[in-house]
């Protein structure tokens, strides 16, 4: 299976190229919110993670986004399994996206997370199951910035979340104002949609699909030329 990931910052257009690819016949898979995904496995578990991402963008808790964004990133190998198809186009990419993002969430987190959410926490979200998944959920944040400083960060992430590189990477590449003014439609912001943040992400995708022999695309063309630009190396 040839494995395609297209990546970006918020506000790029993924999903909105991802569901075109997906019109086009092309096996597409959503991450990391992969209940989004029909017949998916761990649908309710991603539900789960992706109701204590929101939540720690509501509270301002880093340390809580990145322990919910790495958990996400684990259960890709096995969602990637379940599809059959000669190619795959994954919106995100457990791998290439974490090393992204690793440079500002590294740089914010500052230790374990605040015992004092678990009130809200546990108001909030499924905790039983996400606990289950990792008991020691609280003391993650440091340990998975102690991952990004190791040796070899990129066959650990491939161990711990039971995939590969994928065959091309693509940056769906937009400025910071563009992406900005996309996601004012949105409900909600994340904790790294502000200009800066969004900019050094840019960056460090750029970087990371660069060193990967990846593509970038640009995304200010219409949906129908980008589309196609995807679909060329599709």
């Amino acid at each position: 299976m040839k494995k395609i990931a297209i990546v970006g910052i918020d506000g790029c257009g993924k999903s909105t190229i991802a569901q075109r690819c997906r019109r086009e016949g092309v096996a597409v898979m959503t991450c990391p919110a992969y209940h989004e995904t029909p017949r998916t496995p761990h649908a309710e578990l991603s539900r789960a993670l992706d109701a204590l991402s929101r939540l720690a963008d509501r509270v301002r808790s880093f340390e809580l986004k990145a322990a919910a964004m790495y958990l996400q990133m684990t259960l890709y190998g096995d969602v990637e399994r379940s599809f059959d198809a000669p190619v795959l186009v994954s919106e995100h990419h457990a791998i290439v996206d974490s090393l992204a993002y690793a440079p500002l969430y590294v740089r914010a987190v500052r230790g374990p997370i605040d015992r004092k959410l678990e009130g809200v926490i546990r108001e909030s979200v499924p905790f039983d199951a996400i606990l289950r998944l990792s008991p020691d959920l609280w003391e993650l944040p440091p340990q998975v910035a102690a991952l990004f400083r190791g040796p070899d960060p990129v066959a650990e992430l491939g161990r711990r979340c039971k995939t590969t590189l994928p065959d091309v990477a693509l940056m769906l590449d937009v400025p910071v104002g563009v992406a900005l003014a996309r996601l004012k439609s949105r409900q909600g912001s994340e904790l790294h949609e502000s200009p800066d943040a969004l900019a050094a992400l840019r960056e460090s995708t750029r970087a990371v699909v660069t060193s990967l022999g990846g593509h970038v695309v640009d995304a200010t063309k219409s949906i129908d030329e980008t589309v196609a630009e995807v679909l060329r190396h599709v």
